[in-house]
């Protein structure tokens, strides 16, 4: 079977306000019950995180503090589909830097379901 790897250049992202976020599953509030924050690195959750775990975690942008369903595979999503909607007192590196973004960005809380438990060296275990 033949892959196929797709690029999205930067011109082509709607960059218009919107009222929800791409996929998104609602503000910060609707995710703290069932989720919580992975601790380690993105890349420690990269090579920690198979397809049917990914399925079960979350991602909250860093701007407007909305939940996002995490992509399902290493491609990403645009970052923040509610431009007008950034946090008072939020800094996100990338907005200072004038950089748009596909996320999760390094940025931005990754979210695993409750119930998982951290080791000493920042793995989480079901």
């Amino acid at each position: 079977m033949t892959r196929h790897h797709y690029h999205q250049d930067e011109s082509s992202y709607d960059r218009s306000p919107s009222q929800d976020s791409q996929l998104s599953i609602g503000p910060d509030d609707t995710a703290d019950e069932e989720h919580t924050a992975w601790t380690a690195t993105r890349p420690a959750f990269e090579a920690w995180a198979d397809d049917r775990m990914r399925r079960r975690c979350r991602w909250r942008c860093c701007r407007c503090r909305y939940v996002n369903r995490m992509p399902r595979s290493r491609l990403t999503v645009m970052h923040c589909r509610n431009p007008g909607l950034a946090v008072e007192g939020e800094n996100c590196p990338r907005d200072r830097a004038g950089e748009t973004h596909a996320g999760p960005g390094e940025c931005c809380t990754i979210l695993v379901p409750q119930g998982m438990e951290s080791t000493s060296d920042g793995e989480w275990l079901d």
